[in-house]
């Protein structure tokens, strides 16, 4: 799994748009382009991004400031993304707004990148956003924990398999464990309609759930188990990762965590952002 950083640039005239993809992409950036309002929910509802750059007016024959709708969006996901926001223009009201209620990370004029080293000064403020950008994984985590809590299906299951292990932290440190296997698809977004974020499925003798990962832009799979990793589950599928977590060897037993590609799912599968719990 890529652990680049993601960009997404918002900008409505293609020549510009694509000269900053192609300055970012030379840094080795991770980067999506939009040239619309309903492009750039639509990018950011697919994917978790570092930092946006957005043109503050996406319609050159429209009074409204589209961009503005674009960062309240970001604000509204709360997922950590910095906003680096470009006007053709100085506008103070618009700039003081932007900072203070929508906490964009920069407001700056084109005309102005000139006279401050040009392209030079963009990245650089890119690095000095990524370098502020703290990804937030708490609304994935309970997205994916908040469902664990006791009592639940499988929670003889998983007593025992703590208790096996002699751990004296119980669900926190399963919790703890399992966020931090997970971290790397985060943030994540739950199957729609589904009692639980993670079922018991006593057939198998594990638990799965389905979700879509917005760092990797796809739909999983997440099993989790008492066994070890070289179990078959999963192993039919597209595996992204497999390892024990909470290992004892003493006892030859500890929890294992798989994630696998979920083929046949598209992001309307899953909940709006508006509908994470």
């Amino acid at each position: 799994m890529d652990s680049r950083k993601r960009i997404l640039v918002v900008e409505d005239d293609s020549n510009l748009r694509e000269s900053y993809m192609a300055n970012l992409k030379m840094e080795n950036y991770l980067v999506d382009g939009a040239g619309s309002l309903q492009e750039a929910i639509e990018a950011l509802d697919k994917r978790n991004y570092h930092t946006a750059i957005v043109d503050i007016k996406l319609k050159k024959k429209d009074s409204k400031n589209e961009g503005v709708d674009v960062v309240r969006y970001i604000r509204q996901l709360d997922e950590g993304t910095e906003s680096i926001v470009l006007s053709s223009m100085k506008d103070q009201v618009l700039e003081r707004d932007l900072l203070k209620e929508h906490e964009v990370f920069d407001y700056i004029v084109k005309a102005d990148l000139d006279n401050k080293g040009g392209i030079s000064h963009l990245l650089k403020r890119v690095k000095s956003a990524i370098d502020t950008c703290r990804v937030d994984t708490r609304l994935s985590w309970e997205t994916l924990v908040g469902q664990i809590g006791w009592p639940i299906d499988g929670d003889r299951f998983t007593a025992e398999c703590l208790t096996r292990l002699e751990f004296k932290g119980g669900f926190q440190t399963l919790s703890s464990a399992l966020v931090a296997a997970c971290k790397p698809v985060m943030p994540l977004v739950r199957e729609n309609l589904v009692d639980r974020a993670l079922a018991f499925d006593e057939h198998e003798g594990l638990f799965r759930g389905r979700f879509w990962s917005k760092s990797q832009g796809m739909a999983i799979e997440l099993f989790f188990w008492g066994k070890n990793v070289s179990s078959g589950t999963g192993q039919s599928k597209s595996v992204l990762m497999g390892r024990s977590i909470l290992h004892h060897p003493k006892e030859r037993a500890g929890l294992s965590v798989v994630i696998a590609e979920l083929s046949g799912r598209s992001r309307s599968d899953f909940s709006n952002a508006k509908q994470r719990q």
